[in-house]
């Protein structure tokens, strides 16, 4: 089957629309736990009752609690983003790897086809090949990219 690089492109210009959005609930819940944070040192340094002060620090801990689970919620729907990275990685370096046994077939051949002045025909096809190799080189260094924008921002959601 064909390898389309045109398809993966679409589909990592979803997965980079999905990081950015995935960034902004980030920075919510990371401003969510500053603020619960401030506000339990605030009421472990007042003067409540006892029991009042007990009650608003636990409130915030489960506050706190519900917050890592978001973030974890964030970070596990982020894995089926992982994979199709991997997957559009595999694909492409399979295609390089066609690229070149077929650029290595057609110079053989144009070879051949040299001694009886008819290797230019193929020529055109070189030129495709060589486009198409650093099309895919491009596109793969915008996988790995997108793949390590994906494991920062995994990594920012476990501190969450």
């Amino acid at each position: 089957m064909a390898y389309n690089i045109d398809r993966s492109r679409g589909k990592v210009s979803d997965i980079q629309r999905n990081i950015e959005n995935k960034r902004s609930e980030a920075n919510v819940l990371e401003e969510n736990k500053q603020e619960l944070l401030d506000s339990r040192i605030e009421i472990e340094d007042s003067d409540l009752d006892e029991n009042v002060q007990r009650r608003l620090v636990q409130e915030i801990a489960n506050a706190l609690q519900e917050n890592r689970e978001k973030a974890q919620e964030i970070s596990d729907e982020m894995n089926a983003d992982v994979a199709d990275i991997e997957e559009m990685k595999q694909e492409a370096q399979v295609s390089m790897e066609s690229n070149v046994s077929v650029r290595a077939s057609l110079e053989r051949k144009k070879q051949l086809l040299d001694r009886f002045n008819a290797g230019s025909s193929l020529d055109a096809g070189f030129v495709d090949l060589e486009d198409n190799r650093m099309d895919l080189e491009g596109f793969m260094d915008s996988l790995i990219d997108t793949g390590k924008e994906l494991d920062d921002l995994a990594r920012r959601l476990s501190t969450i």
